[in-house]
């Protein structure tokens, strides 16, 4: 007691470091049986005040520790206590907004309302799907959104109730987060899932039926499941909802986009069944136009572009499939007539619409028409090229015609042009054809001077026609010459070497041809049963 008089009266807590005093720390006056009972009242009521600042200043020295080593553990903490007042904060923030905190953290995500008809949609005949009454929507309460579909988390979509699959509206705006999300394997199975359970389409509006339907069919052709989507279709059609343009306008696109040609046809071929559906988009017709030419399907090349045609104006790339076409069917008046067409829209008509329209006339072996789009092609400096005159002498050498071919290449070189390596091939099978080696000849020497590149094909060509006409030495002469070419990049091939060996079999020559066959071991080519008949 006399100890705690003293350090109230000095009024300072440096005594607690005096040896002396150290000792009489609270927690040792708590731990210790002191008898009060042998104390006189004046004694007690006099230690009262120095004991109530014992315990005080105790108290001080320990908040005191306290703090000095807060900044040591808040430094140590730091990236904890970061996060916590954040999240802090934020929790704050959404209690006062009124918010979700999920919904403030992006966790959640309301559903938009679906997408009004269209102006094509709502033009649409009347039938039994245009007389279906939009149901009334159900009482939402302050978690759904303003379009009448109840607001769906993507968490919500890994294990729906039952009670969720059977509500249409619900599995309508699942399938509108999906579709956001870019998850159509997802959609597709949880449209799977709805149609196994309870859910009744009839709940939802004409409107709110062609969206799902829009949604599950696009996500099937994105996953390239074109049996899927026909079953689509045909549920679409089974109740009520019938088969939209827009919805087939976007099923003809994705499944053009995606080479899905042939299946693109049997979209149409089923939605056409529907005699009220009218299609006149011409991008449909375009995409299904399209899709004939790439699947060969030719029988619907002509109504599909007939039907175009109807919709609106053809584009440029409408007329190159047309002109496809009509390669294929070998139809020259088609041809012309889609050139004719072309210039009456004032199209620029590019070189290769010409090419193929005069490619068309001369396998129909129509050269008058052919020779008119040549001259028509002239008429632009620099339209006609080396193919445009090719092509002509191809028909002309197929059609034994050996002085138009001739006429043509000197109708080249007027133009500026120089005859290419094919040019030069066609005059060679020609003159080959026509037995006429004296001409061949000729030409090959005018190759030689000008100096033109060589390759495996010509030379061949020209021992060809040497040992067609049984002159075996100049076919060898050929081989020779063709051994040594000074450019390197030349060899005769398989054919090459039957040609000879066949020539000299039938001259009497084994050993020459025995020597053949040691070349082609040489330059490893494989003899091919012809030639060991022939030895």
């Amino acid at each position: 007691l006399a100890q705690a008089s003293l350090s109230a009266r000095s009024g300072s807590k440096l005594l607690w470091s005096l040896p002396h005093v150290r000792p009489l720390r609270t927690s040792q006056l708590a731990g210790s049986a002191i008898d009060l009972s042998s104390a006189s009242p004046t004694a007690i009521s006099t230690c009262s005040s120095p004991l109530v600042f014992v315990m005080s200043t105790a108290i001080n020295i320990h908040v005191s520790a306290f703090l000095d080593g807060i900044p040591d553990l808040a430094i140590a903490l730091r990236v904890e206590l970061a996060f916590l007042g954040t999240f802090a904060a934020i929790w704050l923030s959404s209690r006062l907004l009124g918010v979700r905190l999920d919904d403030l953290l992006g966790l959640r995500r309301t559903a938009a309302k679906p997408a009004p008809l269209t102006p094509a949609a709502r033009a649409l005949p009347e039938g039994p799907a245009a007389a279906r009454k939009p149901t009334t929507a159900p009482r939402r309460n302050s978690r759904d959104v303003d379009g009448g579909v109840p607001a769906v988390g993507l968490g919500d979509l890994h294990n729906p109730s039952a009670a969720r699959l059977a509500d249409a509206h619900w599995v309508l705006s699942a399938a509108q987060q999906l579709a956001r999300a870019q998850d159509p394997q997802r959609s597709l199975d949880l449209y799977r899932k709805a149609r196994r359970g309870a859910m009744n389409l009839k709940t939802l509006s004409l409107a709110e039926g062609r969206q799902l339907f829009m949604l599950m069919v696009t996500s099937a052709i994105r996953l390239g499941r074109m049996s899927e989507a026909l079953a689509l279709l045909k549920d679409c059609r089974e109740e009520g909802l019938g088969i939209s343009l827009a919805l087939l306008t976007s099923a003809t696109k994705l499944a053009t986009a995606n080479q899905l040609f042939k299946d693109c046809l049997s979209v149409y071929e089923y939605v056409a069944e529907d005699a009220e559906l009218v299609i006149d988009e011409r991008c449909v017709w375009s995409c299904l136009l399209f899709c004939a030419v790439e699947s060969r399907s030719y029988a619907h090349a002509r109504p599909f572009w007939e039907a175009l045609k109807k919709c609106g104006e053809a584009t440029y790339k409408d007329f190159g499939n047309m002109m496809r076409y009509a390669s294929t069917q070998m139809d020259w008046q088609l041809a012309l007539l889609l050139l004719q067409e072309m210039r009456d829209a004032n199209m620029e008509v590019e070189r290769v619409i010409y090419n193929t329209a005069l490619s068309i006339c001369v396998t129909a072996t129509h050269f008058e028409e052919a020779v008119g789009l040549l001259a028509d092609m002239e008429k632009v400096d620099g339209f006609a090229d080396v193919i445009t005159y090719n092509t002509l002498a191809k028909g002309y050498a197929k059609d034994g015609q050996l002085d138009a071919c001739f006429e043509l290449c000197g109708r080249l070189r007027s133009k500026g042009l120089e005859p290419s390596q094919v040019t030069y091939g066609i005059l060679l099978d020609c003159c080959i054809n026509q037995s006429r080696m004296d001409r061949a000849r000729e030409v090959f020497d005018h190759m030689m001077q000008e100096g033109c590149a060589m390759n495996t094909v010509l030379y061949t060509t020209m021992i060809k026609g040497f040992a067609r006409s049984e002159q075996v030495d100049e076919a060898m002469a050929i081989y020779e010459r063709m051994r040594s070419d000074a450019s390197g990049n030349v060899s005769p091939d398989v054919i090459t070497f039957s040609i000879l060996v066949k020539a000299n079999c039938d001259a009497g020559r084994q050993k020459t041809a025995m020597g053949l066959l040691e070349a082609m071991m040489e330059l490893r080519l494989g003899p091919d049963e012809g030639i060991f008949n022939k030895l």
